[in-house]
């Protein structure tokens, strides 16, 4: 729920009726080199197993956050500067 905002701000939240595993894909192809496909699926390990995620599982997604948010603050940069 965190990386939303961010993805707000970069124009690609998730469209209604677009599946997981395909939003990953679109993320894929719109923020390249962020592995999507295993953040999502960890998402939906932290937020539906009764087991939760691994402290390693944790650190791979606080990564992806980070990274999001760097691509969050250079798209800010540009949008902003001629």
């Amino acid at each position: 729920a965190a990386m939303k905002p961010m993805l707000k701000k970069l124009g690609l939240l998730q469209k209604p009726g677009l599946g997981e595993q395909e939003y990953a894909r679109f993320l894929e192809q719109e923020l390249p080199g962020m592995g999507w496909e295993r953040t999502m699926s960890l998402l939906q390990k932290a937020a539906f197993s009764e087991h939760g995620i691994s402290e390693e599982e944790f650190q791979e997604i606080a990564g992806a956050y980070r990274e999001l948010g760097q691509r969050a603050r250079e798209f800010q940069k540009r949008k902003i500067l001629p």
